[in-house]
Order: structure tokens, then C-alpha cells, then sequence
């Protein structure tokens, strides 16, 4: 109902009202200016009686206290390893990208998207022109034309040469039997200077018996004979004597005639030999030749290097590629499907080897514990842990994509099992820190002493014993009722 202002009420219950008023004061005064003491206590105790009323009327009626619930809290237990969470590339032996090798116009595609491919399959064309002309494929003819040349005319130019060594071998035997013939020579012309020699003996000694009998000119004629035949002979023999040294400086083969000849010998069949093998190192280089113009050529032909099925063709005929181009991406059920989590050094030596890693792909997960942990820098200066994928969970990564992974770490340092806790259950102050742990299924607080932080994690030199239940939630502090999250 509204309340209604005096104005609103008539004149004659205001009036009344008023008079009721005066009559109320009035004697409340009269009674107050008499008993002022025993007004200011009845006033004072009646201001009483009303709080306490009041105090009564505003008290709740007694309800039972609630019973206080304890908080539900993850833990983490001193006996578990620790894990750091990282990103591992996924490596598939089986994704083939055939990219271009050599710049080139795509001048023929032959393959599409789902074909199967074998071994050596020609994928694409290219053509160093876009009116298909192919500088590779000449260079290949030409070298080709210039290695069946050499192979045509090999055996013919063995033959010459064996032929020019026979020469050689020829001219060194009858130089041979030229000095056997002159040392005989010279034999025969030693002893018809010894009969010489005899023969002037003899005409000596009767020259002299001439001379020694030549009475009164007597023997003058026959003295000038024997003279003339003494000169006749001694000229012969100066002529055989002058062949005989000569004969015996040809023939002695310590004098340079013979080593002349040996030498000359030698030479000629190193030559020989050097051109032989300059033959042979011809043909090779041909052969040679001629297969690096088929490897250019090659290359302007991509071919499969193994047997697959093309996933993706990247290019289209009359375009332009480079080097390192993506031509066509084949997939192939052979090879290996590795994880490779890239992590720092200290994580590196701190893989644990007792507990298996947790690896995410999509929505599954599965444990391994990792094939290889690199003991040296592999990308710049981290180190790689590397995981073998699944058979079936080939089909579900990606090449070079990512799945997560949770490595359990452990310490190499310490005779500690696990040395490691979560960084977030830390609490920390100006002197001290401590963490919070399930005891009689309340939050108890422990000082713990910290060493070294590893990822998400901190290394506890002391403070914890095995078996704790450390409290992993930021909401409880000591004393709270606490229930472990299962």
C-alpha cells in the first residue's frame, strides 16, 4: 500500500493527532523534569530490551557445519621418470621427390597421378629449348661417335704398335749378328797380320845377310828388292791393323757403338710401351666420356629410382624448371619410418634408457624407446633421438611432418634413479624452496634443495625420498585435505 504524505490527510485527523502529541510530551517532560535519574534508566534499559530483541530476531538458527571436501590433485611420484615434451620430424624412406637436376623446359609428361612405376620408369621430359632441341642428347652422340671410333681402331693400332716393338727387337738382334760377323772378321785380319808379321821377319834377316854379303855392289838389286817387298808388307799390315782396332771397338760392347744400340733399343720400346698405354688410357677416357654425356642426358629424363606410385606431379609441359625444381612425388611401401626429435645436449645425455617414450600420432599413442641418441651435434648444436616408426602407423605420418613425444629423462650424474620434477610443482621463496606432497591424504610441505633445470624440469639434490606423491596443482597449501586424481 502507499504510504500517504499529511498533506493528503484531512485536516481533522491531522488535528486530532496533533493534539494527542502535545498531551504525550507534555507529560513525558513533566515526568522526566521530576525523576530525571529514574527517566534516563527506564530510557536506557528499554534502548537495551530492543537490541537484544533485535540481536535475536537477526540470529540464524543453528545449521550443522559442512563437512569440508578434499581437493582432487595430480601428483607426481619420486620413482617415475620425468618426461620433456618435444617435436620429432618424421623422416619416410618411402616419399621419393624426383626434383630437376638440370635446368631444362618440361617438354613431355609421362606419367599421373596414381600410376604405378617400376625401376628406370621415364617420368618427365625436358629439352634444353622449347622447340624440344636437347644439347645433352648431342653431346652424348658425339662422345658416343668418338668411343666407337677408338674402339674400331684399337686393334689396328695394337697391331702397329706390337709391330713397331717387333721392328725394334729386329734391329737389335742383327746389330747382334753384325758384330759376331765382325768379331770374326777381325779374327781372320789378326792372323794375316801374324803371317804378315812372319813374312817381314824373314825378309828382315835376308836383308840383312844381303847387306852383310854385298861385296863391291853386289847385292845392291837384290837388297832394293827385299826392300820394296818389306814396304809392300808393312803397308798391308798398317791397313790390317788399322781394321783390326777398328773391328775391336765395334765389337766390344763395353765401347759406345753397342751401348748406342742397346740404348737406342730400350728407347724405342719404352716409347712403344708409353704409346700403348696411351692407346688403352684413350679408350678409356672415351668410354669415360661417353658416360658422363649419358648421365647428363639422363638427367633430361627423370626416371623412378624405384618401384611406386606417383602421388603428385608438380609441373606441366612448357615449363620452365631449375635446379632443385619438384618435379614428381612418388611413394614407395619400401624403406624405414623414422622419428627424429631434435633435443640439447644435456637432454641428449640425459635420455632415459629403463622407460619408453610416448609417441603422438593423431590420436593414438604408442611407447618405443628410441633406436639411436646422437653423441654428437647433428643440427647446429642440438643432438638427435631418433625413433623407429610402426609398421602401422606408416600410412598415418607425413614425410618431414611432426608427431609429439615425451621423452623420460633421467640423470647421468647422480646415483639418483630420478633426479627430476616437474617445474611448476616448485615453489620458491627469497631463502628457500619447497613442494607440496600427499601425506595421511593432506598437503604436507617439504624444503627441497634444486640443482640444474632441464626443459620442464628441475634436478632435487635432496628433500625427497622415494615413493613421495608430489602435489602437481597450484590451488592447495598445508594442511589441505587432498584426494589424487586417478
Amino acid at each position: 500500500m502507499t504510504r500517504l504524505s499529511p498533506k493528503r490527510l484531512p485536516a481533522r485527523v491531522v488535528k486530532n493527532n496533533k493534539k494527542k502529541f502535545l498531551r504525550f510530551y507534555s507529560r513525558y517532560t513533566t515526568v522526566v523534569k521530576k525523576r530525571p535519574v529514574t527517566s534516563f534508566l527506564f530510557a536506557l534499559g528499554l534502548l537495551l530490551i530492543i537490541i537484544i530483541i533485535g540481536d535475536l530476531a537477526a540470529r540464524p538458527k543453528n545449521i550443522p557445519a559442512a563437512e569440508a571436501q578434499p581437493k582432487v590433485v595430480k601428483v607426481f611420484s619420486i620413482g617415475k621418470a620425468p618426461t620433456v615434451t618435444v617435436q620429432a620430424q618424421i623422416q619416410k624412406d618411402g616419399v621419393i621427390n624426383i626434383v630437376a637436376q638440370t635446368p631444362g623446359i618440361v617438354q613431355n609428361i609421362a606419367v599421373k597421378e596414381g600410376d604405378s612405376v617400376s625401376r628406370g620408369t621415364n617420368l618427365v621430359s625436358l629439352s634444353s629449348n622449347y622447340q624440344g632441341g636437347n644439347a645433352a642428347s648431342l653431346s652424348r652422340q658425339l662422345a658416343e661417335t668418338q668411343y666407337n671410333n677408338v674402339k674400331e681402331t684399337f686393334d689396328q693400332q695394337k697391331g702397329i704398335i706390337q709391330k713397331q716393338r717387333d721392328l725394334a727387337n729386329a734391329n737389335a738382334d742383327n746389330t747382334d749378328e753384325l758384330r759376331k760377323i765382325s768379331e770374326k772378321n777381325r779374327d781372320d785380319i789378326s792372323s794375316l797380320i801374324s803371317f804378315n808379321n812372319g813374312i817381314l821377319d824373314t825378309l828382315n834377316a835376308n836383308l840383312q845377310k844381303l847387306k852383310d854379303t854385298n861385296v863391291g855392289g853386289a847385292n845392291d838389286s837384290l837388297i832394293l828388292a827385299t826392300q820394296q817387298q818389306i814396304s809392300s808388307f808393312s803397308a798391308a799390315n798398317a791397313q790390317l791393323n788399322a781394321q783390326e782396332r777398328g773391328l775391336s771397338f765395334s765389337t766390344n760392347t763395353d765401347n759406345p757403338p753397342t751401348k748406342l744400340a742397346n740404348i737406342t733399343k730400350d728407347m724405342t720400346l719404352a716409347q712403344l710401351d708409353i704409346a700403348e698405354k696411351a692407346l688403352d688410357l684413350s679408350k678409356k677416357i672415351s668410354e669415360i666420356q661417353l658416360r658422363l654425356a649419358q648421365v647428363n642426358e639422363a638427367q633430361m629424363f627423370p626416371a623412378s629410382p624405384a618401384f611406386g606410385v606417383v602421388q603428385k606431379v608438380n609441373v606441366h609441359v612448357g615449363q620452365s624448371v631449375t635446379p632443385g625444381t619438384l618435379l614428381v612425388v612418388i611413394y614407395s611401401q619400401a624403406g624405414n619410418v623414422t622419428a627424429n626429435a631434435k633435443v640439447t645436449r644435456l637432454i641428449a645425455q640425459s635420455v632415459s634408457q629403463i622407460e619408453n617414450s610416448d609417441l603422438t600420432v593423431g590420436d593414438k599413442t604408442f611407447s618405443q624407446t628410441p633406436t639411436f641418441v646422437s653423441t654428437q651435434a647433428t643440427d647446429g648444436q642440438l643432438y638427435s633421438v631418433i625413433y623407429q616408426i610402426p609398421e602401422e602407423f606408416r600410412d598415418a605420418v607425413s614425410n618431414l611432418g611432426f608427431i609429439k613425444v615425451e621423452i623420460p629423462i633421467s640423470s647421468s650424474l647422480t646415483n639418483s634413479v630420478i633426479p627430476y620434477i616437474p617445474l611448476d610443482s616448485i615453489y620458491q621463496t627469497q631463502e628457500s624452496a619447497y613442494v607440496y606432497i600427499v601425506q595421511n591424504e593432506k598437503a604436507e610441505s617439504k624444503k627441497v634443495d634444486l640443482g640444474q633445470v632441464l626443459g620442464g624440469n628441475v634436478e632435487i639434490k635432496s628433500g625427497l625420498s622415494e615413493g613421495d606423491q608430489i602435489i602437481l596443482n597450484r590451488n592447495v597449501v598445508a594442511g589441505d585435505s587432498v584426494k589424487i586424481e586417478i
